[in-house]
């Protein structure tokens, strides 16, 4: 099963997206990877699309994502955000793709990402 996830960082920006990016393909198949751009906030972030390949089931996905956060030096509820990584949205077979966050579809960068992943879907 194919997945598409954003990755953020406003702290060492660089560094903890070329971090995540090992970790991911530790334990995952990295089957595709849109450029980090620099999006807004305060301090600015750095986000990045990355599509990988994984039959884990989603819970256990989920928890493989929070410990690669958390690998990366992640605090939540911190100012600062060392690593974010987003489940955005996941094929379920024959095209059928499912939306996780489609609220996170309101912000342009994460559509021009998505777009460059390929994403097959009505952005």
């Amino acid at each position: 099963m194919r997945h598409w996830l954003i990755l953020g960082s406003n702290h060492r920006r660089a560094r903890s997206l070329r971090l995540a990016l090992g970790l991911l393909r530790d334990d995952f198949d990295l089957l595709d990877y849109a450029p980090a751009r620099r999006t807004g906030g305060e301090p600015a972030y750095l986000n990045a699309g990355v599509l990988i390949a994984s039959d884990v089931p989603e819970p256990a996905l989920r928890a493989l994502l929070r410990q690669i956060e958390s690998a990366a030096g992640r605090v939540r509820g911190a100012v600062t955000c060392t690593l974010d990584i987003d489940l955005v949205a996941s094929e379920l077979g024959e095209g059928t793709v499912r939306i996780h966050k489609p609220a996170d579809l309101q912000r342009a960068y994460v559509r021009a990402l998505l777009r460059e992943l390929d994403l097959r879907i009505d952005l």
